[in-house]
Formats: C-alpha cells, structure tokens, sequence
C-alpha cells in the first residue's frame, strides 16, 4: 500500500483547479460547447458535494471533474459532458432532479436520471457480475452514453483505487472490472477505456496476490 501525504484544502483546490482548466482546454477545441455552461456545471456540482469527500480525502467534486475529462476526449456532446459533472449530484446530495432539468434541459435531465435509476437499482438488488453487466448494457438502446458514463466513472475509481485499503474490498472492485466494463468498453468500441481498465484491473490483482 503507496504512502500518500496529507493534502491540505489549498493543495486540493490547486488540484481542483488544475484538473478544470485541463478540462477546459480539451473542450475549447470543440466548436459546439458552451464553456459557459460548463463552468456554471461544475460549479453547482462544487457546491451540492462541497461537504464530501472521497477516500483518498479529496473533495468529491474533484471526481466529477476527473470523469468529464477521460469523456471530453472523444465526446463532443456537450449534455454529455454535463451529465458527467452532476452524475452523482442525485443521488448524493440535496439536489432535485426537477432543478437539474430546469437548469440544465430534458436531456442532462434524462441523463442524470437514467443513472442515479441504475446506480440505485444495482445497489438494491445486490446483482451478479454478469446482471451487471445485462444491465448496463441494454441502455445500448436507450441511450449508449448512459453506459459510457459508468465507464468513464470506473476508469477513475479504478487510477485510485490503491486509496482503499481492504485487499479483498480491491481486488473485487479489479475483478468486476475485468468481468463488466473491460467487455462494456470493448462492446462500445471503446478500445482505450478498455486496455486502461484490463491494466488497472491486472496491477491491482498482482500486487495483491
């Protein structure tokens, strides 16, 4: 298990705001983006998870941020990427989904509702590697995006995962990586998502067998 120092709040907004700029340079490149939009995305994202923080201790919004940017690089949806920031603003906080679709339109809305629906239903149901995977993948039909989003949010639980410190919590995150979203990836021929994943999923295992 690396050792990480202890961050300070300065040293997270530095973070913070190393990793938006980054996200705002990729999509500057991107004629229909309204960086506007995005920024004030971010923001409320910020504000409604500013009392969260992850594992690792840093502010939770941070991930939202770290999402959008592995989307941005090949999404030129800019609900997408929306989606992306406030995909778990639902679930997790105090925010309402009826001010996600004023704010934001039907679209976003209709995003942030598919996936907190299916964040919520596989909790409940406690389902199987292999339902999992059945059920991220019918959205295929609906909206392919929906599943791409919990790709992208599993790339980065994945670089940080070394932040959990049970062995058997890892390693069975790194094996229904490689029994879900590496074949997820692969399916949306999303071949980057899924060879970043597959080594991941691999180096977490090795270092814990």
């Amino acid at each position: 298990m690396p050792f990480f120092k202890k961050e300070t709040e300065n040293d997270y907004e530095t973070v913070a705001l190393k990793a938006f700029n980054k996200l705002l340079s990729i999509l500057k490149k991107k004629s229909n983006i309204d960086l506007d939009i995005i920024i004030y995305a971010k923001e409320y994202a910020q504000h409604y998870h500013k009392h969260q923080k992850r594992i690792s201790g840093e502010p939770y919004y941070i991930h939202t941020i770290e999402v959008s940017i592995i989307l941005a690089k090949f999404i030129t949806d800019q609900d997408i990427i929306i989606a992306a920031l406030l995909h778990d603003v639902v679930e997790d906080t105090k925010m309402v989904l009826s001010h996600v679709g004023l704010i934001f339109g039907s679209r976003v809305k209709y995003l942030v509702d598919k996936l907190t629906k299916l964040d919520n239903g596989i909790k409940k149901l406690k389902l199987t590697q292999n339902e999992k995977y059945d059920k991220l993948i019918k959205f295929k039909k609906e909206d392919k995006y929906i599943t791409i989003i919990k790709i992208a949010d599993r790339i980065h639980n994945m670089r940080t995962l070394s932040y959990i410190k049970s062995p058997q919590k890892r390693k069975r995150i790194a094996e229904e990586t490689l029994n879900v979203f590496v074949p997820l990836a692969y399916h949306f021929n999303l071949t980057s998502f899924a060879d970043e994943l597959e080594y991941l999923a691999y180096k977490t295992l090795n270092a814990i067998s």
